[in-house]
């Protein structure tokens, strides 16, 4: 059972502890800040009327300028651990400030000041820190797993909000949630001091960043304006980060303004002066209850006007009847954020790319805000407000990918200019937009100038991207290209330059794979793009490697090409093009020896329906004069189970070469009339005294799944011939035996590279589902070496760390194959004066 979670999630049982501590931890802030954000919506809409939410806008944007400039000074002075729990401790107390202030009509601006500062300043404060203090607690290796677990209590943080004020507003004031903020704020104080306690106990393997890491938290307007400024791409994605916050201030508004004109018009019917929810609900579903109005401007103003002339309180509609609607929709849209993240966001983000998933956010909004201008009334707002925040989370998925693009040293620089700068100053646009448009337009009118303006935002934010899309393209190739970049930004670059969503751009990663001295991984990964890329031209350059000399861009080559082959649809309509691709293929087939590669040529072929495949392998059997091709040959012929095939393999029984018969062996094996002789001859090799031969045994017990062999090869797994040990290993491996998993995670992390590397390219033939528990216990090996040697390291610099350690971290982080950690420790190792002298 809790192999299967563990699968489903992804996530090792060692990992689960601090995935748990991180969601509560986020949890906790993202609860808060609904419940908060929406109580002070509500006392302003309630108390001041919707008009006065450009000064909670103005407001929050300063705030959040103000806590951004006065939490970098605090960073330079105090630990990350100080600075949070003074962050939610300080928090608690201002809601709790706030709660004994909130009925005092005399000090209502000082309430309502000391609420924004509360959330603007140490709510968002808080939520910068914690999500500081996850990324900490996993490496990047277990970040890439984990994260997409632990971030979904953004949306059960807004459920859960949401239902909290919609079940309890009818029966609590205002000030009852703001207690409860306080209240969670404490709680998430007391777990952050424990699961600090906890996560110190665990040496952060990013400790060679660290250098890095606290130059990044600094945040400084004026080194940010220079990194922003290095490249068109972030130039570009700043302004689109203002436009993005100015829909978000126009949509808040809009949705606010239709909240009090529902209740306005439920208050003027003596049978209608209570929401109910059900309402909204059968509104939703059916969009012909809406009557459309013939003059828009002049019905709204009428509304609004008898708003501000209303004498009676029945008219006005209660504190605790906004929150209920503002809790519900919140709830609603939270749950259409999680459906359209679980079935949509990832498919949508696969199929368009980063920048054009991005593009959706602002088409949908158009669309809507459309929809508002025609009908403006609640359940159009509303419907506005849930499609805000379904698409946002697609836009913030994408946005938050599209940083992977810059270096990442300026990363965290970026994101915390544009969270601290660019975000509040399109509040603080919109905000002044929506104060101009009511200063000098009567308030029926303006409303439908307020959508006017979110639907040309909406366009300018989506010509934006298409502007964005493109000077994103050419800074993963400006990476790529740049000789002066080291190996890990050239793979990241060919990484995004996989994705949907570019420009054509074969012909330059062409010109790059056909360089001389080009670095065997960079080469295997621009393959694989090409593959993947499926583009008719890329075809030409796959081919082109199929015998390369190197074999790892062989094995890249036939895998592109498979994936070439999958993704291409039409290429069967393509008749020439599939001459062309076969003929290439036989031609590799009569020369390729390894058995691995050989195996997928023939399955390429199969996949490409040739006819004369058949004929291929029995004239590689006859005439073949090469005993390697023969063996390689000889082994494919055991996915084929045919008598006929037999009898052209009898005679290698007897051949003199061991690997010729072993593979004859292999290949006859599943064939009845064969199975008891072969059985014998299987339990001889293994009472053999000849390493070779007992070598061989095992290979046929593993290939053929011998069962009865298991006990016997579980004796070697304690040998003190390495070869017989890895071989009964591999030999288990292939029969899913998990008794055999220690060793093999031994043997992958075996002092001598070549074992681990042979061992590593024999599990190729090891089914998914049992390489994927070998992976598990090869992580947690891996993760219980480095922290063992970090634990008299986590404190210190780089540059004081011995270079023996370093060089051993370096292969533990290649065995993982993450190459991007490893080559930054080489990169620093190449940077010593002396880096020969580390042995």
């Amino acid at each position: 059972m809790i192999v299967n979670i563990n699968k489903l999630f992804n996530i090792h049982s060692n990992e689960w502890p601090r995935v748990g501590a991180s969601w509560i931890l986020g949890l906790l802030v993202r609860v808060s800040y609904v419940i908060a954000w929406t109580v002070v919506m509500v006392i302003f809409i309630s108390r001041l009327g919707v008009n006065s939410l450009v000064v909670l806008f103005l407001l929050n944007a300063v705030s959040i300028m103000f806590g951004s400039l006065i939490y970098s000074a605090l960073i330079k002075k105090f630990s990350g651990k100080s600075i949070t729990l003074f962050t939610a401790l300080c928090g608690s107390l201002s809601f709790a400030g706030s709660y004994f202030l909130a009925d005092n009509k005399n000090l209502e601006w000082l309430f309502l000041t000391v609420m924004i500062v509360s959330i603007s300043v140490f709510l968002s404060q808080l939520g910068i820190l914690i999500n500081i203090f996850i990324e900490e607690l996993f490496t990047p290796l277990e970040s890439q797993r984990t994260f997409p677990v632990i971030e979904s209590y953004e949306v059960v943080g807004g459920v859960v909000g949401g239902f909290i004020i919609t079940e309890l507003s009818s029966k609590a004031n205002l000030s009852f949630f703001i207690a409860l903020i306080a209240v969670l704020l404490i709680a998430l104080l007391v777990l952050f001091k424990y699961f600090y306690l906890y996560a110190k106990e665990i040496p952060f393997l990013n400790f060679h960043h660290e250098k890095l890491k606290k130059s990044s938290k600094i945040f400084q307007i004026k080194d940010s304006l220079t990194v922003v400024n290095k490249h068109p791409f972030t130039k570009l994605l700043a302004v689109a980060v203002i436009f993005q916050f100015v829909l978000f201030t126009f949509v808040e508004f809009q949705f606010a303004k239709g909240v009090e004109l529902d209740l306005e018009q439920q208050g003027s019917h003596q049978e209608d002066l209570t929401f109910k929810p059900e309402h909204l609900a059968v509104s939703l579903m059916h969009a012909d209850t809406l009557n459309v109005q013939e003059n828009v401007g002049q019905e709204l103003e009428s509304n609004l006007h008898e708003r501000a002339t209303a004498e009676t309180a029945t008219s006005t509609p209660t504190e605790q009847d906004v929150a209920h609607v503002f809790g519900l929709i919140m709830m609603i849209a939270s749950i259409s954020t999680f459906l359209l993240e679980m079935f949509f966001s990832s498919k949508v983000l696969k199929k368009l790319g980063v920048i054009k998933s991005m593009m959706v956010h602002p088409i949908v909004l158009m669309i809507n805000g459309m929809i508002l201008g025609l009908r403006f009334g609640f359940v159009s707002a509303s419907n506005l407000k849930i499609w805000f925040e379904g698409t946002n989370s697609i836009y913030l998925n994408a946005y938050n990918a599209s940083y992977y693009n810059l270096h990442e040293e300026d990363r965290a620089t970026v994101k915390e200019f544009f969270d601290g700068i660019m975000k509040p100053f399109g509040i603080i646009m919109a905000t002044l937009t929506i104060w101009a448009v009511y200063k000098f337009f009567p308030s029926g009118i303006a409303v439908l100038y307020i959508n006017m303006a979110l639907i040309l935002s909406a366009f300018i934010l989506f010509l934006l991207l298409i502007k964005v899309k493109e000077k994103y393209t050419d800074l993963s190739l400006h990476h790529l290209k740049l000789s002066d970049n080291d190996l890990a930004t050239k793979l990241n670059a060919v990484e995004i330059l996989s994705q949907h969503g570019h420009r054509n751009i074969v012909a330059d990663l062409a010109q790059e794979l056909f360089k001389d001295n080009l670095h065997e991984r960079l080469k295997v990964k621009l393959l694989a793009a090409m593959g993947y890329i499926g583009y008719p031209v890329c075809l030409q350059y796959i081919l082109k490697f199929l015998d390369d000399n190197s074999y790892q861009v062989r094995l890249a080559s036939i895998y592109a090409l498979k994936n070439f082959i999958k993704r291409t649809k039409k290429i069967f309509s393509k008749p020439f093009t599939i001459h062309q691709i076969t003929t290439r293929l036989k031609i590799m087939f009569k020369i390729e020896s390894d058995s691995v590669i050989k195996m997928l040529i023939t399955k390429a072929l199969f996949q490409l329906k040739e006819p004369k495949v058949t004929e291929l392998i029995l004239e590689a059997l006859n005439e073949a004069h090469d005993l390697d091709i023969t063996a390689s040959t000889i082994n494919i012929c055991k996915i084929f189970k045919d008598e006929v095939l037999a009898h052209h393999l009898e005679i290698f029984l007897k051949h003199k070469d061991i690997r010729i018969r072993t593979n004859a062996i292999t290949a006859l094996w599943n064939l009845p009339e064969y199975r008891e002789n072969l059985a014998v001859e299987l339990i001889n090799m293994f009472n053999a005294k000849d390493r070779n031969t007992l070598i061989s045994a095992f290979f046929i017990a593993g290939e053929t799944k011998a069962q009865e062999t298991k006990d016997f090869l579980k004796n070697y797994l304690k040998s003190n011939d390495l070869e017989l040990r890895v071989n009964s290993a591999l030999a288990l491996a292939k029969m899913e035996d998990p008794d055999c998993l220690k060793e093999i995670v031994k043997l992958l992390t075996h002092e001598k590279p070549e074992i681990a590397k042979q061992m590593k390219q024999a599990l190729l033939a090891v089914k998914p589902k049992f390489k994927w528990l070998i992976e598990k216990n090869l992580s947690s090996e891996l993760y219980r070496k480095i922290n063992k040697i970090l634990e008299n390291y986590k404190n210190k610099n780089i540059s004081n760390i011995p270079c023996n350690v370093l060089l051993r971290l370096k292969v533990y982080y290649e065995i993982a194959d993450h190459f991007e950690e490893a080559l930054r420790i080489e990169r620093f190792l190449n940077s010593k004066q002396n880096p020969l002298a580390i042995t």
